[in-house]
């Protein structure tokens, strides 16, 4: 097989070219090691950042808030609250 500096990313299909654009060539070899031939999903932006969301009301909890403000502060009910509490 030739140099991994052969490659570049004109030489690569769409939407994998896209792919590696938006990370980088370097990353995108390091996913293809780690995942390669597998199906892989990936996770919406929104999706991604209920998980800052999740940590933050954990904190927020720990130090002392009741849900209620908590459901205040991030737009969430109450019942989500919770919901991200327990896991």
């Amino acid at each position: 097989m030739g140099n991994k500096d052969d490659l570049l990313l004109s030489d690569l299909p769409e939407p994998i070219r896209g792919y590696a654009e938006a990370v980088g060539i370097e990353n995108f070899r390091r996913l293809a090691r780690r995942s390669g031939g597998k199906n892989l999903y990936i996770p919406t932006e929104e999706c991604l950042n209920k998980y800052g969301v999740k940590r933050k009301v954990t904190e927020g909890y720990r130090a002392g808030k009741s849900a209620a403000e908590l459901s205040e502060e991030y737009g969430l009910s109450i019942t989500s609250i919770y919901r991200y509490l327990r896991k």
